[in-house]
């Protein structure tokens, strides 16, 4: 049986950062991650689910855009072994990308078969809900990561995702799971940005690449000013984490000038 933790707190282990997320992150919240392409959000999303895996929470990776063995591979050159959660019966995949490009599925239990279009939504449903209520019956928490709503945008229109998303993320809540939902940045017209951000409890934002990536974002009423963040052989981590310790402040954080830029006016506005 994994282990049962009783913490409301949802750790994403990245250093500098988690003394800031203490105060903000919890069980029974879906928090979506905004970035744009090489920013490093599938990493943030991995991180965030080693983090649960190593402290016995239970966790589900929903892929619209890499295989189990890729997303493996990834988490691997970071030092994730994410083998070992599957062979626990600790960790399972959905896998919606292999059917759209017409790979082989990987025979591993831990993976489940899905797709990108609305015929499959009803089916993802059912296997997510059928995962946790397994994890639900033994006392064990859930994370999960939907890596990438984006992708369901390409194949299906707003509404049809909309009220998936809505149905879905309310039973996620009901089991008091944590979600990180990732969503491409300078793709989407406003009016997607705002759906789904009404569905959730607080956004972060990633942007840049290379030597310089920031990472902002609010959650319930209080804002994470813009802090570099690097890529390191241990997963990301804030830059100059020992002397840069990040702050979470009240609605005053939204004058600072590096709060009005780009998604800041809309995205990243407080959820309602």
């Amino acid at each position: 049986m994994l282990e049962n933790h009783e913490s409301a707190i949802a750790e994403v282990t990245i250093e500098g950062l988690d003394e800031a997320l203490r105060k903000k992150l919890h069980q029974r919240q879906n928090i979506l991650l905004i970035g744009s392409p090489f920013s490093g959000k599938t990493t943030l999303a991995l991180q965030f689910l080693a983090s649960g895996l190593k402290a016995g929470e239970g966790a589900i990776m929903v892929t619209t855009t890499d295989t189990p063995d890729g997303i493996r591979a990834k988490a691997k050159a970071f030092g994730w072994d994410l083998r070992k959660y599957e062979d626990q019966g600790q960790l399972h995949y959905i896998d919606c990308y292999s059917k759209v490009v017409g790979l082989s599925n990987d025979n591993s239990p831990a993976i489940l078969k899905g797709g990108v279009g609305e015929e499959h939504f009803n089916k993802i449903s059912i296997m997510i809900s059928a995962v946790i209520s397994d994890y639900w019956r033994e006392g064990i928490r859930v994370r999960l990561v939907f890596d990438n709503l984006t992708t369901l945008f390409y194949y299906n229109d707003l509404s049809a995702v909309a009220r998936f998303l809505h149905s879905l993320l309310g039973r996620l809540k009901a089991v008091n799971a944590t979600s990180l939902l990732i969503l491409e940045s300078g793709i989407h017209d406003e009016q997607v940005t705002t759906i789904v951000r009404s569905f959730c409890d607080g956004a972060l934002q990633l942007s840049g690449d290379g030597d310089e990536r920031y990472l902002q974002g609010i959650i319930g009423a209080g804002s994470l000013g813009r802090l570099p963040i690097q890529i390191s052989d241990s997963g990301l981590r804030v830059a100059n984490s020992a002397t840069n310790q990040p702050r979470w402040a009240g609605k005053r954080a939204l004058n600072d000038s590096c709060m009005k830029q780009n998604l800041a006016n809309r995205i990243l506005a407080p959820i309602k």
